[in-house]
């Protein structure tokens, strides 16, 4: 969860640097190696708020293009923030779009639960939330884990995004 301490946390780090004396060059790579990879570790596990993944946004965004946490002054940005998250094929700087990485994040648990099926988490998983055979038919939403309600949550973005190949009919119920 990118919450108040991860987000003083971030800005902690944004005043240790001297941010002015550095090229943008340099900025960018600060922003995309070690400020795009401290909320990485929760947002594994959380769905983070929107208003949290915009904070940190801004701050990186201010961080880049004026060399501090806080625009003072007039905004003035050469390019759109959206384009700078894409990749540089595409003609971005190739900084990560935290909320996408979040879904993304939170749907590799979903694509394990699937695709390995003997590791033990799945196994406990498998029998604590699901009835009788492997598939979406959940016994009881009320009884689940934090953390495994917030990765269900994600199932729409997961099923969206990948297809189901039909093998042995094993895991498919129709």
């Amino acid at each position: 969860m990118i919450g108040k301490p991860l987000i003083s946390e971030f800005e902690k780090r944004l005043s240790g640097w001297k941010a002015k004396t550095l090229s943008r060059g340099s900025r960018l790579t600060l922003v995309t190696s070690v400020l795009t990879s401290l909320p990485l570790y929760w947002m594994s596990f959380y769905l983070s708020p929107k208003w949290g993944c915009d904070r940190i946004d801004k701050c990186k965004r201010n961080f880049l293009w004026y060399g501090d946490k806080e625009c003072k002054g007039e905004w003035s940005n050469s390019v759109v923030w959206g384009d700078v998250c894409k990749p540089k094929n595409q003609g971005g700087m190739r900084v990560l779009d935290l909320k996408v990485m979040n879904q993304a994040l939170l749907g590799k648990w979903l694509w394990k639960w699937f695709r390995k099926p003997d590791i033990v988490w799945v196994k406990i998983t498998e029998t604590a939330y699901f009835k009788s055979t492997r598939g979406w038919t959940v016994s009881n939403h009320a009884d689940m884990s934090l953390i495994w309600k917030i990765v269900m949550s994600n199932i729409d973005s997961f099923m969206c995004s990948t297809t189901v190949k039909v093998g042995t009919c094993d895991m498919v119920l129709f």
